[in-house]
């Protein structure tokens, strides 16, 4: 869905630039609750730029997390003017398919600057997920007046088009997207997602590479190649690439989804399940919406083994309400 999938912001900070923005916020009153744990959880899984220095992301996260541990005293994270900050935290709630959360934290950055370059990527993609149609036209329409020499704006015309599956169109804005900025992977990647709806597999994966090129510490160039080699049953291939996007963000409702389909597609119906219930059964972590169809495919894999009861427990299960207006 929603032309942007993962086009996620694309913007990982290096790692000089992680300590500054880290030591520049005032995090003494995190909460020691989820807010705590969250954020323990994205510095060790956030990607590192290529060339980010030699300490490596694992280093890199265990400063973060140094900068995290100093003693709550109750109240909330204090992030309301920190524009790098909001935008990181953006990212985190996309990549794990909470995108009205997302909207909410990319909403708040652009109060501050309504033309913040870092933020527009994954706010335009939060807009496509949640189909906030007339919003994201609005949006198309002023950025393409304001700045129509750059990319974001026919990024953001190609992800309406996406949204109301127009396709055609949606790869035109996304190509002139990538030529007035060759480097833009959240174009690529929507490129790619344009290409894939219409089952142009070899034009989807091209783009997907090209996406995964210019930036290599995104799981969705990767998944989305999978995919394609899951569409069209080639399996071993796309187990070396969804296991490439896994490496990368092992946490990621739509990476463990894949995985299990992928299981379930090869007869592994044990292995399947147990990626299924990795997104089914962590209700805290993920959206409704992102955890449905790990619910529903975890009943298909229960009824493949036999475990009946199990398999009607999850197909019983309420589907997720509707939510609220952002």
């Amino acid at each position: 869905g929603g032309g942007s999938g993962g086009g996620g912001g694309g913007g990982s900070r290096d790692a000089a630039e992680s300590r500054d923005v880290l030591s520049s916020v005032d995090l003494s009153s995190v909460d020691v609750g989820e807010q705590r744990r969250r954020w323990r959880q994205f510095a060790r899984s956030r990607p590192q730029r290529p060339g980010g220095g030699a300490g490596g992301a694992a280093e890199e996260a265990e400063r973060a997390l140094a900068a995290l541990g100093a003693p709550a005293e109750g109240g909330t994270l204090r992030l309301a003017r920190n524009a790098d900050l909001l935008v990181a935290a953006a990212e985190y709630e996309y990549a794990h398919g909470r995108y009205r959360q997302c909207y909410a934290l990319t909403s708040q950055v652009l109060g501050l600057d309504p033309f913040e370059p870092s933020v527009l990527p994954v706010h335009i993609c939060s807009m496509a997920r949640l189909k906030l149609h007339s919003e994201l036209f609005s949006l198309a329409h002023e950025l393409v007046e304001e700045y129509p020499q750059q990319a974001v704006p026919w990024f953001a015309v190609g992800c309406f088009y996406h949204m109301v599956s127009d396709f055609e169109s949606a790869r035109r804005y996304f190509s002139k997207a990538t030529t007035l900025n060759h480097r833009f992977a959240p174009a690529w990647v929507g490129f790619g997602h344009a290409f894939a709806a219409q089952d142009e597999s070899d034009q989807a994966m091209a783009a997907y590479r090209t996406a995964s090129r210019l930036f290599p510490g995104s799981h969705t160039p990767w998944l989305g190649i999978g995919m394609e080699y899951l569409r069209t049953n080639h399996l071993p291939l796309a187990m070396h690439y969804i296991k490439q996007a896994h490496a990368i963000a092992p946490h990621e409702p739509a990476v463990l989804h894949e995985l299990g389909v992928l299981h379930y597609a090869s007869g592994e119906y044990a292995e399947a399940a147990d990626y299924f219930t990795r997104v089914a059964e962590h209700e805290g972590d993920y959206d409704d919406a992102a955890r449905e169809p790990s619910i529903f495919n975890l009943g298909h894999a229960c009824r493949k083994m036999r475990r009946f009861d199990e398999a009607i427990e999850w197909y019983r299960l309420p589907p997720p309400p509707p939510p609220p207006p952002p």
